[in-house]
């Protein structure tokens, strides 16, 4: 060694670069932090609306000729609210729940938690079951609901155009009808995407297991 040199600077360990995330994995994170976002504001509104919606409702109630009508309608739509309460309330509370849980789980997988995948995968499978009941309760009370706000536009038609008010009430049950089916569409949509969210997480989930036993075995 010189003793005339200039000591040379300490060599530094660089780590190894972490691989990086798989493109699907990402997208499942950050769908699922989207997704529970707004599941747990539409959760809170939804309770919000089963609790206070009789009264804000009635606030909106106008007077003049129509008033009895609508106060009509509005006792019939409020007596439907009263007697799906109880699993809309229920439902209501899973959908904060799961929400959460997927935010939680989307947010873990985006920073490699090793837990989160399984929390996620469970959280996905949940959602796609919330969202077959959700349309299942959908279902029934829109049986129950379309028959009263028909009779009510039935009675502005009447008020508006006495004449016209027949050949109106047709097209008007299609564009329900096809709400109604645009909705249930959507919910089975998302039934089906959260299902392949869970599969792929479940053979993310198996190939780490692989990978460890791999990496196990080869350090024995």
């Amino acid at each position: 060694m010189d003793p005339y040199s200039a000591p040379s600077a300490p060599m530094l360990r660089s780590e190894p670069p972490r691989d990086a995330l798989p493109t699907g994995l990402s997208a499942v994170g950050i769908v699922s932090i989207v997704a529970g976002s707004l599941g747990l504001f539409g959760g809170l509104a939804s309770i919000g609306g089963l609790l206070f919606g009789s009264a804000i409702n009635n606030a909106f109630v106008q007077p003049g000729p129509l008033e009895a009508a609508q106060r009509e309608m509005m006792d019939g739509l409020h007596a439907v609210t009263a007697q799906f309460m109880i699993p809309s309330l229920i439902v209501g509370m899973l959908v904060i729940l799961i929400s959460i849980a997927l935010l939680v789980g989307g947010i873990g997988v985006l920073r490699r938690k090793a837990s989160s995948k399984g929390l996620l995968r469970k959280a996905l499978f949940a959602t796609a079951g919330l969202e077959l009941i959700g349309l299942v309760l959908y279902g029934l009370t829109q049986s129950q609901t379309m028959p009263i706000t028909e009779v009510y536009m039935i009675k502005v038609m009447e008020q508006s155009n006495p004449n016209g008010a027949g050949a109106m009430l047709g097209p008007m049950k299609i564009v329900a009808l096809i709400g109604v089916v645009m909705w249930a569409g959507w919910s089975l949509t998302k039934a089906v995407l959260c299902i392949i969210g869970a599969r792929y997480l479940g053979k993310q989930i198996k190939r780490d297991q692989d990978s460890s036993l791999t990496t196990n075995v080869g350090t024995s």
